[in-house]
């Protein structure tokens, strides 16, 4: 029988490297998960959290990312009626002039970032 020690054996286990595969559709067609589509009805605080960039780097740095996945990028934009930031999950990058020429979005994309 083993005992842990809650108070300092919680302390050393890291919860291990970020795993973002159940963000990905999966593609009937290959039968593996999409790298570039998001899973259909995914729900913020239920699915996924938004976080900076900075607080992403950090992230990263201390867990790792498994299996060379991508991190997911979006930009928020101020909703007119409300003035709360709000994100567009699936909006196209290629169809977007949001971030084109902002050089720390191009240099995630250079680290693998989507």
């Amino acid at each position: 029988m083993t005992i842990l020690n809650s108070s300092t054996d919680d302390l050393h286990n890291r919860p291990g490297k970020i795993d973002l595969s159940h963000l990905f559709a999966f593609n009937k067609e290959t039968g593996r998960l999409s790298t570039n589509t998001l899973a259909g009805n995914l729900m913020q605080h239920h699915d996924y959290e938004v976080i900076s960039l900075e607080l992403w780097r950090y992230l990263v740095a201390w867990y790792g990312i498994k299996d060379s996945q991508k991190g997911i990028f979006r930009p928020m934009e101020r909703d007119g009626r409300t003035g709360k930031l709000v994100i567009d999950l699936y909006f196209e990058l290629s169809q977007t002039k949001m971030l084109q020429g902002d050089d720390s979005f191009d240099s995630y994309q250079d680290r693998g970032t989507q």
